[in-house]
């Protein structure tokens, strides 16, 4: 009688497949967010898109804007909530403080 063994797939096999897997989507992800921070203009947010789209508009008239060219504490992670415009200075709060 001969006995033919098979080897059978264990589950930490399967786990071990899973978590590679996750670990390039980790570092893909990574990459992503590091190209849309050294290139902000060329992010794909869609919040960014349609705040572009509604700037362009025409609804303010004859007024002009024009950029102030700040930079913000985290970058292109920056998230502000809040916006008061003072004599002085204009105030942005965010969920982790408030920035002049």
């Amino acid at each position: 009688v001969e006995v033919h063994y098979v080897e059978q797939r264990l589950p930490w096999k399967a786990m071990r497949g899973m978590t590679h897997v996750l670990e390039i989507a980790w570092l893909l992800q990574g990459i992503w967010f590091l190209v849309q921070q050294a290139a902000p203009e060329h992010r794909t947010d869609v919040f960014v898109e349609a705040e572009s789209r509604r700037l362009g508009t025409s609804i303010f008239g004859s007024r002009s804007f024009e950029d102030l060219g700040v930079a913000f504490p985290t970058g292109a992670f920056f998230q502000p909530s809040a916006l008061s415009c003072l004599a002085d200075g204009v105030l942005v709060g965010t969920h982790d403080g408030v920035y002049r």
